[in-house]
């Protein structure tokens, strides 16, 4: 182990409980994070640092200090850095390294969502614990391409750097992160050599050809999703019915329910910010939040002709049916109160829609008495074969919406997974960009001390 430099704090040692910290460490990587919709507006800069005894720990500077520390850090380089705030978090978003031979992949697909375009790729990793589904999206496609046209013998070693976990149906898998995750492809260095080893002993094959993923890669087709993926109810029997699940009715806007604001400010987790304490903070992640979203949030009432059932939808769907974003429309009606409905929400009303919604066990249904909506669909042909079919179903024909191999959501979950495979490269402490000198913060359970300015200089 190395000596730690005279005069300087082990990542290991700090807490939230001190103020006076001083810490030596290299940068192992820097990137910038923005939102989808908003690449060229970045909103926090993060730095992965590793001390002298192999400790990691995150850096996060908030955007409105994004400028003091352009171009002054750079990845590979030591850093001597003071005067700054510990946040220790109840929630942390693990980021890890992960190295497994690649035994299957999927074509390149294009996703599309909000007029906006994703390319992915998948592949299956295995090691000597298991399998799983890594999730490539974005320019690393083009990596990954270019990497599968190099000459090879048997099956490649692949190697993940900053992957994010993900969870879909209670299985764990991985993906890059935009702007951080690197990729090195049958790397000859020493850990690649003796993980390939390392399978050998286990007795898994390599000297075989990459095979293909077909099929569950794919979206079911908007048609599939609203006719033969989920049952078919009328909103009587979406009252009466106690089961779980999702289901899809037919019915008309008839009037916009008008109990709340159309829109709610969100973390990055899609949560509502919480501004009972005086700072705005997320009782989902728990931490305060120095980026906040705008989305949609509308209650409106629907009817097919007997029933009416009160539903709720909340951003993505909103914007298929106003085609604009929740901060344009509210850039357009900035003169208005902020609750005032503007007029292109008020147009919803009359109009009929197949909606896809959550049964009676959704959270908020006891709260508000509202089915929440999961897709909406208004193209004429689908509405018009849904009503064809079900005149045609004496009584309405129920189709398990698991039954088909095809899901409505991408599928990039592993078949097994073992924890050892997996070694987080942050810690459970991250290192908050303090507030302008002298301001304070909450000294409650989460309190952090008196910002000071942060000073980072190059060793």
């Amino acid at each position: 182990m190395a000596l730690v430099s005279a005069g300087f704090h082990t990542v290991s040692k700090i807490c939230s409980r001190k103020e006076k910290w001083r810490l030596k460490m290299k940068v192992v990587r820097v990137w910038i994070m923005a939102a989808v919709a908003t690449p060229n507006d970045p909103f926090a800069t993060h730095m992965l640092f590793v001390d002298e005894e192999g400790t990691n720990i995150e850096a996060i500077v908030q955007k409105h200090h994004m400028h003091r520390f352009a171009n002054v850090v750079a990845d590979g380089h030591v850093y001597k850095i003071t005067n700054f705030g510990v946040l220790t978090k109840g929630y942390y978003e693990f980021l890890l390294d992960y190295m497994g031979i690649v035994t299957a992949i999927s074509e390149e697909i294009h996703l599309s969502r909000e007029k906006r375009e994703t390319r992915m790729m998948l592949i299956d990793l295995v090691d000597e614990t298991g399998k799983i589904r890594c999730a490539i999206f974005g320019e690393l496609v083009d990596t990954v391409i270019g990497f599968l046209s190099l000459p090879r013998i048997g099956l490649p070693v692949l190697i993940i750097q900053l992957a994010r976990v993900n969870l879909y149906k209670g299985e764990v898998g991985i993906q890059n992160l935009t702007n951080a995750s690197k990729l090195w492809w049958n790397p000859d260095i020493q850990p690649a050599l003796d993980f390939n080893n390392s399978l050998v002993v286990h007795e898994i094959e390599i000297d075989v050809e990459i095979s293909i993923i077909t099929g569950a890669s794919r979206p079911a087709s908007l048609r599939d999703q609203f006719l033969k993926l989920y049952p078919k109810k009328t909103l009587g029997q979406l009252h009466e019915l106690d089961e779980d699940g999702s289901f899809v009715v037919l019915g008309t806007i008839t009037k916009v329910i008008r109990d709340s604001f159309w829109w709610y400010w969100a973390c990055s987790c899609i949560k509502a910010i919480n501004f009972s304490g005086g700072m705005p903070y997320c009782d989902e992640c728990q931490i305060y939040v120095f980026e906040m979203t705008p989305r949609y949030k509308i209650k409106v009432a629907v009817s097919d002709g007997n029933d009416t059932a009160h539903m709720l939808m909340f951003d993505s769907e909103c914007y298929t049916l106003l085609v604009t974003s929740c901060r344009d429309l509210l850039a357009k009606n900035k003169v208005k109160p902020s609750d005032c409905y503007p007029d292109d929400i008020m147009k919803l009303v009359g109009k009929e829609f197949l909606f896809r919604i959550e049964g009676k066990d959704y959270d908020s249904y006891n709260i508000d008495d509202s089915f929440k909506v999961n897709k909406i669909c208004f193209e004429v042909s689908v509405i018009r074969e849904f009503k064809d079919m079900v005149e045609d179903e004496t009584p309405l024909k129920i189709c398990h919406p698991h039954s088909n191999a095809q899901g409505s959501e991408l599928d990039v979950t592993p078949h097994s997974y073992g924890t050892s495979a997996v070694t987080p490269t942050s810690p459970t402490l991250a290192m908050k960009h303090p507030l302008e000198d002298g301001e304070e913060v909450p000294s409650d359970s989460r309190k952090r001390g008196r910002a000071r300015n942060v000073k980072i200089e190059k060793n």
